[in-house]
Order: C-alpha cells, then sequence, then structure tokens
C-alpha cells in the first residue's frame, strides 16, 4: 500500500490525551485533517468546536469563508448535498437548500481579543482548534499570549463544555 503523503490524525487520536500538539510542514494536510474529524464528530455527537487563532487579523470573513471549501465531498456525505457550511459573526453555521440556519457547528475567536469575550456562552464544545500557534519568524509577538491562551480556554470550557479536546498546530 503506497504512504499517503498527507498527515493522518488517528496516531494523535488514539492517545486520548486532553491536549494535542502537532508540529509539520506546510500543506500535509493538519489543519484539514483536524477539522475532517471535527465535522465527523459533530455528526455523530452534535459536539460543537471553536477555531482559535491569535490575531483578529486571522479570522477576518473573507479567511474565514474559505476554511471548508474544501470539504464539498465531506459535507454531501456527512449531512447532504442540499448542506453547506457559512460564516457570519464568527461562528461557522450548518445551512440547508432553503438557506436557513439548522444549527452552529463551531465559533472562532481570537486570543488577542479573548478579554473581549468572557461573558459569551460558547455552549456543546467538544473540541479546540488553536491553529499557527507557533509564531513565524518576524511576526509580531502577543503580549502575555499563553495567559490570554488560558484565559481563552477557561471562556470556552466551563459549564457543559468540561470533557474539551485541544489541538494545537503549527
Amino acid at each position: 500500500m503506497k504512504k499517503s503523503i498527507y498527515w493522518n490524525i488517528l496516531p494523535l487520536l488514539a492517545t486520548k490525551a486532553d491536549f494535542m500538539l502537532c508540529i509539520g510542514q506546510r500543506g500535509n494536510g493538519k489543519t484539514y485533517g483536524v477539522l475532517q474529524h471535527f465535522l465527523k464528530q459533530y455528526k455523530k455527537t452534535g459536539k460543537r468546536f471553536c477555531y482559535l487563532r491569535r490575531w483578529d487579523e486571522d479570522i477576518k470573513a473573507y479567511r474565514m469563508e474559505q476554511l471548508f471549501a474544501p470539504f464539498r465531498n465531506l459535507i454531501d456525505e456527512l449531512f447532504g448535498e442540499e448542506f453547506t457550511i457559512v460564516y457570519k459573526n464568527h461562528k461557522f453555521f450548518l445551512v440547508n437548500g432553503n438557506g436557513t440556519k439548522v444549527d452552529i457547528l463551531g465559533y472562532v475567536l481570537s486570543v488577542s481579543s479573548s478579554a473581549h469575550t468572557k461573558s459569551i456562552s460558547y455552549t456543546n464544545v467538544g473540541f479546540i482548534l488553536y491553529d499557527e500557534f507557533i509564531r513565524m519568524t518576524g511576526e509580531q509577538e502577543l503580549r502575555d499570549e499563553m495567559s490570554r491562551f488560558d484565559n481563552t480556554l477557561s471562556t470556552i470550557i466551563r459549564g457543559d463544555n468540561t470533557n474539551v479536546k485541544v489541538f494545537m498546530l503549527a
């Protein structure tokens, strides 16, 4: 059998860890694999996700609107051809063929603005993805980043969100 050039999430999931870090080359499918897992888990359990990035600029609508573009076949398979995933107001929605929002699939936050989201409720979250969690050379440093990240986690992981798996990719 030919070995895939794309990253496989299964060995990471087999660890059953609450925090999972994956560092690897660009373009090998880390983000794709984790988001694919989130969609499958939503279909199976109804658990939502939170997608985190460091800066507000990283979660601008024009960027987020493209995040699930490569998943057309998986969306068809899991939910049906009439469904799409739409980004609006820091949330990903599952939308039916009539344009009606069926449910929230996930939330989107930036670690840099986490202080402004403390009072917001993120319900039924089972997964968090902190994408590109390692700064690139020359990228501006986020002051107190680990403290802000911890505060962001505390905002999300409370109430009915106590059994949450955190993926950190770079």
